[in-house]
């Protein structure tokens, strides 16, 4: 079990680094960004804040990544969301 928790947090790990380079990439290289790219990408990171705070099992990061998708696409639709989102496109963008 414990294989499978070390597994499961590198995944992540090396995730939540080289997302935001492969973002920038294609921001770069004017390639088509999925509608959830960016609120996805500022969500995630958050929800992994708070699963190392409270201590949990790295079983959890199994749910809280497709949750952090559909978070990020209820994110979007707010204005507050949609700003925060063109923002940190243009700071990618550079």
């Amino acid at each position: 079990m414990e294989n499978i928790n070390l597994l499961i947090l590198i995944i992540t790990i090396l995730w939540l680094i080289f997302r935001p380079f492969y973002l920038r990439y294609k921001v770069k290289k004017n390639k088509s960004l999925k509608m959830f790219d960016i609120p996805q990408i500022i969500i995630f990171p958050l929800f992994f804040l708070i699963w190392i705070i409270l201590g949990l099992s790295a079983l959890h990061l199994i749910w809280i990544f497709p949750f952090s998708f559909i978070a990020g696409l209820r994110f979007i639709e707010t204005s507050f969301g949609l700003k925060i989102s063109i923002y940190f496109l243009s700071f990618l963008g550079g």
